[in-house]
């Protein structure tokens, strides 16, 4: 170490003699921490700064400079807890507010992206106590997205509101509190508001986008449709400069699929598949009400969700035995470390359909609900949606339609291989027939039947999906048919997806006689 710190030899001489002569005398703790910090010594550092804290150096300074060691040293935790204890002895030490401010930001996401969402809400009221500024307005704004996934959106809203309060310019604020509450004719003061800080923004995309998704949404609320879908266009075609759409990698990853499925030797490898009947697959095209149902169905005894995994789009098995095996132990795994005494956990990641046929190879016993909606409905909901993670296809109503229609053939391929394993729930019908669809599917999944499972709007699980609001609510009727508001704004897709919607009509009709 002597050899890295030869511009401070001296000191560190001089500081190594005090501290032998005088273990007591912390002030020499706390530039040997000093020295070791300035040398990256930050281990080093970090028992200097304690031996002086345990000597009764409790300053300011030491902890704040103990807390950036640790957060040199990737301890996040133990670097905001020294930032708070810094401010707590000086409340004005502003390097310390800023840096524990950014650090908490930080850390909170990182705790609400792993579902530690009470954890984040903890720290992001903490640091609220001596934030300002453009600090203490992040903060809310996280914050609201906390409470808004917990289910608090009371709470949220308060947050999206007061951060407003403190700058009437926040998009982000706008497009929160968009999301969380119901419109109506009475708020058009506000939306006026929305829409002169819209007018403040026409050279900076970036802002108008969330601005006009959240204007798409608000007039909506209020049925004025035409305006509506203008603004929804607007901010598809800002976000759509982000992502590049390829049809073609589509269709190729569809038409694989069903040759590698027609092959012999791969329909016979789900001899070799786990038995649990543990994992519960919900599935669909995203918009076609699995949120809705994994909600409902998590709260019967025995079932839990593990949200959305996106295990099987990231591990694809070899044709082996040892393959089979492995994936499907390493995916119980995972299921059983999120609820260890579980009937059935869902996994509710949409995308999975594209999936079905390795789901049942590596659990030929297991149970998939494949919830679908009217095509232009499914298309419509899409466009409208704002997600946290780019569906490329999502952003332009033709993408989303050819998109639609690319896919049908491998649900249809998955259906007439695997229809023992499949259960469909058509959305329309099970918005107007809960209790019934409800137990005829509970049985189905060889579940006791709990009336609570018409209660899903008190379901405490967290949800991170675009339906985060929604499915906090009593089932609604009012997205049935959606798309008839906006009839005369999409004959283009209408025409192209006929035949979809023909059949997907029939088969609607041919399921709600059963009931």
């Amino acid at each position: 170490m002597n050899t890295k710190l030869k511009n401070s030899e001296e000191s560190f001489k001089y500081l190594s003699s005090v501290s032998i002569d005088d273990p007591n005398f912390a002030e020499a703790q706390f530039y040997m921490g000093v020295l070791c910090h300035n040398n990256f010594y930050f281990t080093e550092a970090i028992r200097y700064y304690e031996k002086g804290i345990k000597h009764h150096l409790c300053t300011p300074e030491i902890f704040y400079n103990l807390a950036l060691c640790y957060y040199e040293n990737k301890d996040m935790d133990r670097a905001i807890d020294y930032f708070f204890k810094a401010i707590e002895e000086k409340n004005d030490f502003t390097q310390a507010i800023e840096s524990c401010c950014k650090l908490c930001l930080k850390r909170g996401k990182e705790l609400h992206e792993n579902q530690r969402i009470d954890e984040a809400i903890h720290l992001y009221l903490q640091c609220l106590c001596f934030s300002s500024g453009p600090y203490h307005i992040a903060l809310l704004q996280y914050l609201a997205s906390a409470y808004a996934v917990k289910g608090d959106i009371t709470n949220a809203t308060k947050c999206a509101i007061r951060s407003l309060e403190l700058d009437s310019m926040n998009v982000l604020s706008y497009f929160q509190l968009a999301e969380l509450r119901k419109f109506t004719e009475e708020d058009i003061a506000f939306i006026q508001q929305m829409e002169l800080v819209l007018n403040r923004f026409t050279h900076k995309e970036k802002d108008q986008m969330p601005l006009c998704w959240a204007l798409g949404k608000i007039y909506d609320d209020i049925k004025n449709y035409n305006k509506a879908f203008s603004y929804y266009k607007k901010a598809n075609k800002i976000y759509s400069k982000k992502v590049v759409f390829n049809i073609e990698k589509y269709i190729r990853f569809r038409d694989q699929m069903i040759s590698l499925f027609e092959q012999p030797h791969i329909r016979k490898l789900n001899r070799f598949g786990n038995k649990s009947k543990l994992p519960l697959f919900i599935v669909g095209h995203n918009r076609s009400g699995t949120t809705l149902l994994a909600n409902k169905l998590s709260m019967l005894d025995y079932v839990c969700s593990a949200g959305e995994l996106s295990f099987f789009a990231q591990n694809r098995p070899e044709a082996t035995q040892e393959s089979i095996q492995h994936l499907a132990h390493t995916y119980l795994s995972i299921l059983n470390n999120i609820a260890d005494n579980a009937m059935r956990v869902i996994d509710k990641m949409p995308s999975n359909f594209a999936f079905i046929g390795w789901i049942l190879t590596l659990f030929p016993d297991a149970k998939i609900i494949y919830c679908k909606r009217h095509p232009l409905d499914i298309c419509l909901s899409n466009f409208f949606a704002h997600y946290r993670s780019d569906n490329s296809f999502s952003y332009d109503l033709n993408n989303i339609a050819m998109y639609f229609k690319v896919c049908e053939p491998l649900i249809q391929y998955w259906y007439k291989r695997f229809n023992k394993n499949i259960y469909i729930v058509y959305y329309e019908n099970f918005i107007s027939n809960t209790e019934k669809i409800g137990k005829n599917l509970v049985d189905w999944l060889e579940l006791k039947w709990n009336n609570r499972f018409l209660d899903h709007q008190k379901n405490k699980d967290i949800v991170y999906t675009s339906s985060l609001c929604q499915v906090r609510q009593k089932v609604y009727t009012s997205s049935v048919f959606r798309w008839k508001n906006y009839e005369h704004l999409i004959g283009e897709i209408k025409d192209y997806l006929s035949n979809e919607i023909m059949a997907y009509e029939k088969d609607l009709q041919t399921d709600a006689s059963r009931y």
